[in-house]
């Protein structure tokens, strides 16, 4: 789950961190405060599809429902020593242009039901699509349930923009209209929602 292991490089906490950072008896969490506005400033935490960080037990945040469904199923990089490549893409600006080719080739996903069921999984392979999200919040709340997602919050995402991979597909999320990313989907798309009702229960995706 992004926020529970990250790096930071020292410049960073010496410079800007160090001397805000909360202490014993303010009422937040590290993981928590350092993802708000001021501690970020337009900065994003890049995060691996596979974590190298393993969530154990219960605590304070975390109660057993939660670590029984996100985190005692999830699938964790166990190697040490992982070879990263293509790092250079990750950086703001070529970032931009990796996402916008992605959605510029993506086939736009709809559908007229709202049912959570496999239906929402391409059955093929090696395409790109794009759901675009009503964003709401009771639309990402079912979104994210449907899907097997950390469901408590908006986080790890790219300006309003989820990049998942199921089943050999990349599949953007774009949640309209807070996204820029929403230029993209033609007029006569609808953003979907999805209703509590049709989410019975998690996709099991592998």
């Amino acid at each position: 789950m992004p926020g529970l292991g990250w790096m930071l490089s020292r410049d960073l906490y010496k410079k800007e961190l160090e001397a805000k950072w909360p202490n014993e008896s303010e009422p937040l969490t590290w993981d928590g405060w350092i993802r708000e506005g001021p501690q970020l400033q337009g900065r994003e935490c890049l995060i691996p599809e596979v974590s190298r960080t393993y969530h154990f037990d219960t605590g304070m945040h975390i109660n057993a429902y939660q670590q029984r469904k996100h985190f005692n199923t999830r699938s964790y990089a166990h190697d040490r020593f992982i070879p990263l490549h293509n790092l250079d893409s990750l950086l703001k600006d070529p970032y931009e242009v990796v996402i916008h080719s992605l959605l510029k080739q993506a086939i736009p996903f709809w559908r007229n039901s709202s049912r959570c069921d496999y239906g929402l999984v391409p059955r093929d392979s090696g395409k790109v699509y794009v759901l675009f999200l009503n964003d709401e919040e009771k639309y990402h709340w079912t979104f994210t349930r449907c899907f097997n997602l950390w469901e408590y919050d908006v986080r790890a995402g790219h300006q309003d923009l989820w990049r998942l991979t199921i089943k050999d597909n990349q599949y953007l999320v774009v949640r309209c209209p807070i996204s820029p990313y929403c230029s993209y989907k033609p007029n006569n798309l609808e953003p979907m929602k999805f209703t509590t009702t049709n989410v019975r229960r998690s996709l099991r995706i592998h």
